[in-house]
Parts: C-alpha cells; sequence; structure tokens
C-alpha cells in the first residue's frame, strides 16, 4: 500500500542518512516519487514485484548518490 511504501521510505532515510522524517515530509515525498517513476520506466506492470523492484533500486541510488549519505 502507499502507507507501507511511505514507511519504508521513512526506515530508508533513517538507514541512509540518520534522519528521522515525518511520512508527510518533502523528503519522503522527492523519494515517493523516485519510487514509482522507477516503477512506471521498468515497463513491468506498475504493482508487479518487479516493477517494484525498480522503484526501490531506484530510490536507493538516490539515497546513495546524495551528498547527505557522503558526510561523515
Amino acid at each position: 500500500t502507499k502507507e507501507q511504501v511511505r514507511e519504508n521510505l521513512q526506515y530508508l532515510l533513517l538507514r541512509f542518512w540518520t534522519l528521522r522524517a515525518a511520512q508527510d515530509s518533502a523528503l519522503v515525498s522527492g523519494l515517493g516519487d523516485i519510487y514509482q517513476a522507477g516503477q512506471i520506466s521498468s515497463g513491468f506492470p506498475l504493482g508487479s514485484e518487479a516493477a517494484q523492484l525498480e522503484g526501490w533500486r531506484g530510490a536507493c541510488i538516490a539515497l546513495f548518490e546524495s551528498p547527505l549519505f557522503h558526510i561523515s
């Protein structure tokens, strides 16, 4: 569900950037957009496991590429 996706995105922000973000924060919304774009561009039916994997891959890459990840 969308709520579960948002909760997972919050967890990823905490795990990657040690940042606690509210579900309605701009960071969670932005990562949600990346997740959706990954699903859409995958070529698989939306909501399928393969599309979801591409969405999560996109969100994780965005987190890795951010300067916030590399600041110690």
